[in-house]
């Protein structure tokens, strides 16, 4: 006699966990006491944690951040150093070692699951900066009104190695899993950016309950950026024949004008000499 057994298998829909990446923003002012406490325990943590983006709200000093009181104002920024992790998870205060502190925080967001993955495409077009972020929805979004927010963070020193530099808020009304769309924000170069220490920072973000649900950091691509250097040789056919340009001189002005792009060739350009010393240029400009 056969014995028959019926193996009753079950299919179900999976929905499948994307890695959260834990934001924390840091508001911080340069005549604070405390703030340096503060930002030396981000940095730590930022070098020994993964899945981690630190921001720093300059408040003033040398490179203050746009949109610096209004995302203050968003959290109810009083007493700084305050640092917003995942951006509902507060601390305010400083003083000591705040490492341990912040990594608490950390470890509370950093196992959570996200309902969303970002997928950064960062280039340079002539003169403008062009983010692109292809939003992912991996789990129903239960929160409201949800906005994407695109920055750019800078490395100005080892002290502020993570500046917000830039802001742009744009409204975000994918809500249910499988929806995808692709978010784009265009700005323009700061002359005084040095771009290979720029990186562009997304993330999405509930108006309702604070929560950031997912979030991404990616470098921006220089291949299409095109830059020209120009450098002062030398000085020759001067007067007195002793290489400097003295009151009352003619000379010829030996300049070299360099291509320092990645892949990108300069055909035709054409050059202007310009100064505010009191030096009379013959022919300013050249091909």
């Amino acid at each position: 006699m056969k014995k028959v057994t019926s193996i009753l298998i079950l299919f179900s829909a999976l929905s499948f966990a994307t890695q959260n990446i834990v934001v924390a923003e840091l508001f911080t002012e340069t005549w604070w006491v405390y703030c340096p406490d503060a930002r030396d325990g981000l940095q730590q943590l930022y070098e020994n944690v993964p899945n981690f983006i630190p921001l720093y709200w300059e408040g003033d000093g040398a490179h203050p951040s746009p949109n610096y009181g209004g995302r203050a104002s968003f959290y109810g920024v009083g007493g700084i150093p305050h640092v917003q992790f995942g951006g509902y998870i507060e601390v305010v205060g400083g003083g000591g070692d705040m490492y341990p502190n912040y990594l608490s925080k950390y470890n509370m967001l950093e196992n959570d699951d996200s309902p969303l993955s970002i997928i950064q495409t960062v280039n340079v077009a002539g003169g403008n900066i062009i983010m692109q972020a292809n939003v992912t929805v991996t789990d129903d979004i239960t929160t409201s009104n949800n906005k994407i927010l695109f920055l750019t963070s800078h490395y100005n020193n080892s002290e502020y190695f993570c500046t917000v530099g830039s802001y742009n808020e744009q409204s975000f009304g994918l809500t249910t899993e499988g929806e995808n769309e692709i978010f784009e924000n265009i700005i323009p170069i700061d002359p005084d950016w040095d771009m290979e220490e720029i990186k562009v920072i997304v993330f999405v973000q509930s108006w309702g309950n604070k929560h950031i649900l997912q979030a991404s950091s990616a470098p921006i691509s220089l291949e299409n950026l095109l830059i020209l250097n120009t450098n002062l040789n030398s000085i020759s056919n001067d007067d007195d024949g002793d290489g400097l340009l003295n009151p009352g001189e003619s000379a010829v002005l030996n300049l070299t004008l360099e291509n320092s792009s990645l892949v990108l060739s300069a055909e035709s350009i054409t050059a202007t000499i310009s100064t505010d010393a009191p030096i009379e240029i013959l022919e300013p400009v050249f091909d």
